[in-house]
């Protein structure tokens, strides 16, 4: 039990990940709120392999969250100037 305590505290901590550049980097794109829960999202599943028997991928993990938050970030919804009716109506 004392070996997967110490392999799940070596699991890196929410805040050192957001610390990380290529992470933060999303942060404005689509919130704080969004890319801490997408980063406790994949600590959980991280958490659950380890707990498995599988062992930690930390470039793996990093590699999970960016292209999580790549996703959220195509799909997230922006705001748009609708101008069909002015091409439209004046040729």
């Amino acid at each position: 039990m004392e070996e997967k305590n110490d392999i799940l505290r070596s699991l890196p901590q929410v805040e050192k990940l957001l610390g990380r550049d290529d992470v933060r980097s999303y942060i404005p794109e689509i919130g704080r709120s969004a890319v801490t829960g997408i980063v406790r999202g994949e600590l959980a599943a991280a958490r659950d392999r380890v707990l498995g028997g599988e062992p930690f991928d930390f470039e793996g993990c990093v590699g999970s969250i960016l292209a999580r938050c790549e996703l959220k970030r195509r799909t997230k919804l922006r705001r748009v100037i609708n101008g069909t009716g002015i091409v439209i109506h004046t040729n």
